[in-house]
């Protein structure tokens, strides 16, 4: 029984059969864009407002703009730090330069005097102790130790 109720209904004597007048595939397909693009307009705007709605946009360009200006300052104020760290770092070096060479100048003098005052006193044991002269050059400098 089911067999012949299931024929009927796709035979073409069935009774539910309807007309339907051809249309050309291009005005389909040009109606389809017209109402998926009608579709997107309409969910854009739906998104906009929902934006507008929900406050996420509200001053966001001004504050963009605001950060963008700080990041700019505060990257030049680093820029002028590091400069002034990097010249004093320099200046620094130098220094440290200048006065490990004074220390060996120093020592070299101090050496060179030690060695001086060792030839004077050694010249002053071969001159007769009467031809002495009385200046004292030996004892205006006592002998320093090195360090």
């Amino acid at each position: 029984m089911r067999w012949k109720v299931f024929r009927r209904r796709l035979s073409v004597n069935s009774s539910r059969f309807s007309v339907r007048t051809h249309t050309p595939w291009p005005m389909r397909w040009a109606l389809s864009a017209l109402v998926l693009g009608f579709s997107a307009a309409l969910a854009l705007w739906a998104f906009e407002i929902g934006k507008e709605l929900s406050g996420v946009e509200v001053g966001a360009h001004e504050e963009l703009a605001k950060l963008r200006e700080e990041i700019q300052k505060v990257r030049s104020e680093r820029d002028a730090a590091q400069s002034v760290a990097n010249t004093a770092d320099s200046l620094l070096k130098t220094e440290k330069a200048t006065q490990d060479r004074l220390a060996a100048q120093v020592h070299l003098l101090e050496e060179q005097n030690l060695a001086l005052i060792k030839d004077v006193r050694f010249y002053e044991k071969l001159v007769p102790s009467k031809q002495r002269p009385t200046t004292g050059a030996a004892n205006s400098h006592p002998p320093r130790k090195a360090p």
